[in-house]
């Protein structure tokens, strides 16, 4: 898929987006399918995917899948080069972080990329963790998912 094209889907319903747009394309429709359709399920309408508690199986993988159609990835590292292994290697760290961070209260990273693909994935699947994109430069933090509830520590 185009990058420029499915990098611009942002907001609630990103990911539901993304699928409608992957299965009109040739060569990414099977992979979605298989994808959503592995053992535990995932609704690929977002109003389905809110209706159940979210597994980290289902965080993991609906992250992936997005990886693979190449959401928030350069186009210069989908290339077979050196830069584009390392790059795929960093990312499958950030696919493992993402869906460990879904137990947590909050997602905070400076990494742009890992932050816009775990918000994606946290609305689709109404994750309760909040994500923060912090920006070294300006010292600010921008809040690009806000879950309905949060998860909390009981005494």
């Amino acid at each position: 898929m185009d990058p420029a094209r499915i990098n611009n889907i942002k907001g609630a319903g990103t990911v539901e987006r993304i699928i409608e747009a992957a299965k009109t394309q040739e060569g990414t429709s099977i992979l979605v399918e298989e994808c959503l359709g592995k053992p535990t399920r995932i609704a690929p309408k977002r109003a389905d995917a809110h209706l159940g508690t979210p597994s980290w199986e289902q965080v993991y993988r609906l992250a992936q899948l997005l990886f693979l159609l190449g959401y928030w990835r350069e186009p210069k590292h989908r290339k077979d080069t050196e830069r584009a292994r390392i790059d795929f290697a960093g990312g499958q760290a950030d696919i493992c972080h993402i869906a460990h961070a879904c137990f947590c209260s909050v997602f905070h990273t400076s990494d742009k990329p890992q932050a816009h693909l775990a918000a994606a994935v946290y609305d689709h699947l109404n994750v309760p963790t909040m994500v923060l994109l912090y920006t070294p430069k300006t010292d600010t933090d921008t809040m690009l998912y806000a879950p309905k509830s949060i998860h909390v520590i009981d005494d």
